[in-house]
């Protein structure tokens, strides 16, 4: 059965997370990023994604209504290829198709099977451009019930911090997973809301926030002993932004933060002094918008990147100066960025 546009997308968005509830608004936020919608256009695709796969009650592909929330794709799915055609484009001139391959998606062993053509099979290819990545290979690193997010790596390559909310929890711990050992630790000590983990740069403390009821804070964590302290309160929530709330800078001294001043202020940058908790303002967003997100000190400490998020659908990319100072603006796309950090050279 051939499926609109629309409605692979939205099959996809649900793919990525399998297993977990999307959000409705996550849902909209994706498939139609430059639109505003109403709901009835994400039932309708839903209903045309069921129609499509005919999975039953608990088979895998049966799509999961969550009332007042979002919808839930039950696994196991896994992706196949069959050889296929698809153009490639490299710096605006055109290239002959090339062999390439088309994903078969393959919902469970006796699930409905769909085939997404070309979608999401456009590579983009610059010749001449620096590759100082090399060949870049996918490890898996955790298979836990649950969501893992927010992952940030030790500066030695060798642990991974990450929040885990686990199936079916109102909480999400921060957790650690070191090369070689079989199973993660948790890091975090109170039933909580947690988010953002960053790394010290000798990898020794552990920054993450805690939301708890009408509080939020920054905790710095010891692994040995484990201990955690309270560094300063911030705003207890993120309206649901995923991005990675804060990091640590590489003298180790400071953190910098996205953090709003009241309800209904918009999200700004904050250097937080890891000795005092003292915080000072780097950036002044308009009111109008979700604000700044997601910072990241550069290797040398001098400058800032964020996210500047006009809106769910609408982000940029953003400098400013660590001592204060004027803002820069890189993109100018109108996209979602739904992450971002420096390459180790720092350009």
């Amino acid at each position: 059965m051939h499926l609109a546009r629309k409605s692979v997308e939205t099959l996809l968005a649900l793919i990525e997370s399998s297993g977990q509830v999307v959000t409705k608004e996550d849902l909209m936020a994706t498939v139609w990023p430059d639109r505003i919608v109403d709901e009835a256009n994400l039932a309708q695709n839903i209903a045309v994604i069921r129609k499509a796969i005919g999975a039953a009650h608990g088979e895998p592909g049966q799509i999961e209504t969550f009332p007042g929330r979002g919808y839930r794709i039950l696994g196991p799915i896994t992706l196949l290829q069959e050889a296929g055609k698809v153009a490639l484009e490299s710096s605006g001139e055109a290239q002959a198709p090339a062999p390439a391959r088309r994903p078969i998606l393959v919902l469970g062993a006796l699930g409905g099977l769909i085939v997404l053509l070309g979608v999401g099979a456009v590579l983009l290819l610059r010749p001449g451009a620096p590759s100082s990545l090399g060949e870049l290979h996918r490890i898996p690193v955790t298979r836990l019930a649950g969501k893992q997010f927010q992952p940030a790596v030790t500066a030695d390559g060798a642990t991974v911090a990450f929040v885990w909310e686990q199936e079916d929890a109102e909480t999400a711990g921060i957790w650690i997973q070191a090369a070689g050992e079989n199973s993660p630790r948790r890091i975090s000590i109170e039933e909580a809301r947690h988010s953002s983990p960053a790394w010290s740069p000798d990898g020794r403390r552990l920054a993450y926030l805690r939301f708890k009821g009408s509080e939020g804070s920054i905790v710095v964590a010891t692994l040995e002993p484990r201990r955690e302290r309270v560094v300063a309160s911030v705003f207890p929530g993120r309206y649901g932004i995923l991005n990675r709330h804060l990091d640590w800078s590489p003298d180790g001294r400071h953190l910098v933060i996205d953090d709003a001043e009241a309800a209904g202020k918009p999200f700004g940058i904050f250097i937080v002094s890891l000795d005092t908790g003292q915080k000072t303002r780097l950036t002044w967003p308009p009111d109008n918008i979700i604000g700044d997100i997601d910072p990241r000190f550069s290797p040398d400490g001098s400058t800032i990147s964020f996210v500047r998020a006009f809106h769910r659908a609408h982000q940029e990319l953003c400098v400013v100066p660590t001592a204060g100072g004027k803002m820069v603006q890189l993109t100018s796309d109108i996209r979602q960025v739904s992450g971002q950090d420096w390459m180790p050279d720092g350009r």
